[in-house]
């Protein structure tokens, strides 16, 4: 064996690293349009560091090597965790997914949420994926 993947068998991880590229992207513009330029520093701060490890991770899987598979596999499930909580459980309290995607009155905020969602769903399934093929995804790098 060469040691390395193809890229076609990781295709759901690519998939999946567009989407997150998209929501770091669209996180940006929703701080702007809501806070301009007094937006958190701190919360620029902890963006700013999941978006190096969720690159790390992505770097690190795609040369192959297994501490990218589980940075990857850690990345995904603390994102699909937090949006659990921000989507499911805080439903309860009358928020989350259903009252996220009803507020229409402010379009960026609107588009956020929407982005939101779909990475909840999109980390749901690139953990599956990751689990599934754990031994396709990470065996070739260890012979």
């Amino acid at each position: 064996m060469s040691g390395t993947r193809t890229v076609g068998s990781a295709a759901p991880v690519w998939s999946y690293a567009v989407v997150v590229v998209v929501n770091y992207a669209v996180q940006v513009v929703y701080a702007f349009h809501l806070y301009g330029l007094g937006f958190s520093r701190s919360g620029a701060l902890l963006l700013g560091a999941t978006l190096l490890w969720f690159l790390a991770a992505s770097w690190l899987f795609r040369a192959g090597r297994p501490v990218g598979y589980w940075l990857l596999l850690a990345y995904a499930t603390v994102q699909f965790l937090f949006y659990f909580a921000t989507q499911v459980i805080a439903a309860f309290w009358g928020y989350g997914l259903v009252f996220h995607l009803t507020q229409t009155q402010d379009p960026v905020v609107w588009l956020t949420f929407v982005v939101g969602d779909v990475n909840f769903v999109a980390a749901g399934l690139v953990i599956f994926y990751l689990l599934k093929r754990r031994h396709a995804l990470t065996d070739t790098v260890l012979q």
